[in-house]
């Protein structure tokens, strides 16, 4: 259990914040960083605040937390949403050991933040890599969720021969991605002409160029993500999803009282049979939306919609007004300084 301990300001703190341009100022819109020291390693969270019931967000491989920012911006009326960077992304540490790529450690990390923010239940919303790793965090700690949304989540079993030609692919796409930029502006005028962040509104693309790279000492844009992690991820897949035992313990989380809903994008490759098995090894009901794989980025105005008739958020209690978009500063606006605990455990 995390002591909660808070400082003001650390090295860490200080180094995070230089990297990533932060500056001491804050914006209306702008979350409150949190990071947490455990085992040697860094988790970093962003908290937009708000009322409760905390959502707890993780996000697909190789964004970060950021990117949920457009959706959390729709959401933080009606609930408190906190989005933890999974190791290597973000402002989290970068995974070393095969251990460290694997769903049991995402989940504690992101529960052990929950935990240092003195979180007592949550909502979770899980998106691909994201997704099976809240699966996990809910296996770990049977009724803590009082409901899941499950984005396309890597979690379902599939024919050997298919998931490995699958993650063959991820694997060499990811080893080729274009790491470093010129400037924020570059990576989303680039990402704007190619799959599959074309699909992505222009605002979550200006997110993830806002909390997704890291300034480097040469003055130039590095994706925080490497490609060597993103790869990693994916070469870890089929042990996440068969050696880790996951597939077969997703019945347990419905039997502790959980409800689950999986959304799926009409156009994503995602296969429909992995969505179908979570669906009845979930208990689940299931929303299709006209979209690819990143519907949170693609249809964050949607996706809010979803997540608000989930939490049994009614118009008049939410004070939330549909906007569809909302204006972000692309080269990324001023933030407070992060809050930094410790996890002794």
């Amino acid at each position: 259990m995390s002591t909660g301990l808070k400082y003001e300001t650390s090295d860490i703190a200080r180094s995070i914040r230089w990297r990533v341009g932060l500056k001491r100022a804050s914006g209306p819109m702008e979350p409150e960083i949190h990071l947490l020291h455990r085992g040697g390693k860094t988790i970093s969270a962003l908290d937009w605040g708000g009322r409760n019931p905390v959502l707890l967000m993780l996000h697909a491989g190789g964004l970060c937390s950021g990117a949920f920012q457009p959706l959390a911006l729709r959401i933080r009326h009606f609930c408190r949403p906190i989005a933890v960077d999974l190791r290597g992304h973000g402002g989290s540490s970068p995974p070393i050991k095969k251990s460290e790529f694997s769903y049991e450690t995402l989940a504690s990390d992101a529960l052990s933040m929950l935990d240092a923010l003195g979180v007592q239940s949550a909502y979770g919303f899980g998106h691909s890599l994201g997704g099976g790793a809240l699966l996990r965090a809910a296996i770990k700690r049977p009724g803590f969720f009082e409901g899941l949304m499950i984005c396309e989540g890597a979690a379902a079993p599939m024919e050997p021969e298919i998931l490995n030609r699958r993650v063959r692919g991820l694997y060499e796409n990811a080893a080729k991605r274009r790491s470093v930029w010129l400037n924020r502006q570059e990576l989303i005028s680039h990402y704007r002409q190619k799959r599959p962040f074309d699909r992505f509104t222009l605002e979550s693309l200006r997110a993830f160029a806002q909390w997704g790279l890291s300034k480097r000492e040469d003055g130039q844009f590095e994706l925080s993500c490497s490609a060597e992690t993103e790869a990693g991820y994916h070469a870890a897949a089929l042990w996440n999803m068969r050696a880790d035992g996951l597939e077969q313990r997703l019945a347990e989380i419905p039997a502790a009282g959980t409800h689950c809903t999986l959304l799926r994008g009409l156009q994503s490759p995602f296969p429909e049979e992995s969505h179908q098995a979570q669906i009845e090894a979930l208990k689940a009901e299931s929303v299709h939306i006209d979209a690819g794989h990143f519907l949170p980025q693609e249809e964050p105005a949607l996706v809010a919609e979803v997540i608000k008739s989930r939490m049994g958020v009614s118009p008049d209690q939410s004070g939330w007004a549909k906007r569809d978009h909302l204006q972000t500063d692309p080269v990324g606006p001023t933030h407070r300084v992060p809050n930094v605990y410790i996890d002794r455990s």
